[in-house]
């Protein structure tokens, strides 16, 4: 849904359970289920991660053009092994606008296929903007929901990265209690 967002791609959530068939499992579901009954057995990490993303992110957020961002990772993030041909660019990263102005940059390691498990792998990575700067920057983590304060303000960051998604954006604009 994040990388929806950053090509401008309107998007909603398929299916809150996993369904059972006759035949097989459909595992797209942010509730694990156990089939063949349609019992939920728990959320899944991407219910958490969809609850974060819809909370830190609100709709009025739009793709910020003419601007940029780049994620350098400062070590591989590891992934399952599967055909290279499939692997994608290492990392993604999108600059957003806050009607007000304030800036949002949505990104993470993306070469590896996400697989349905639980298990992640974080590393320092530089992220660079391009045509916004963030005064005073907090970090959401979307998989954990943890908002961190810092890094230092400006358009170049040392940030964490994973596979899942992350927001960097200006403190005042997330909704902390």
């Amino acid at each position: 849904m994040l990388g929806d967002a950053g090509h401008s791609i309107p998007s909603s959530l398929f299916s809150m359970v996993d369904m059972c068939y006759d035949s097989k499992e459909n595992t797209k579901g942010i509730l694990m289920v156990d089939c063949p009954s349609p019992v939920v057995i728990r959320p899944k990490l991407a219910y958490h991660a969809m609850q974060n993303l819809f909370s830190g992110m609100p709709s009025n957020v739009e793709l910020q053009a003419g601007a940029g961002a780049t994620l350098q990772l400062n070590a591989p993030v590891p992934g399952p092994a599967h055909d290279p041909s499939d692997d994608g660019p290492p990392t993604t990263a999108f600059p957003f606008v806050f009607p007000t102005g304030e800036a949002m940059l949505a990104y993470w390691a993306s070469q590896h296929t996400p697989v349905n498990g639980d298990a992640t792998t974080t590393v320092s990575a530089s992220l660079t903007t391009n045509g916004t700067a963030i005064k005073e920057p907090a970090l959401l983590d979307l998989l954990t929901g943890t908002v961190y304060t810092g890094p230092a303000g400006g358009s170049k960051f040392t940030v964490p990265a994973t596979d899942s998604g992350m927001l960097l954006t200006e403190k005042s604009m997330l909704p902390l209690q």
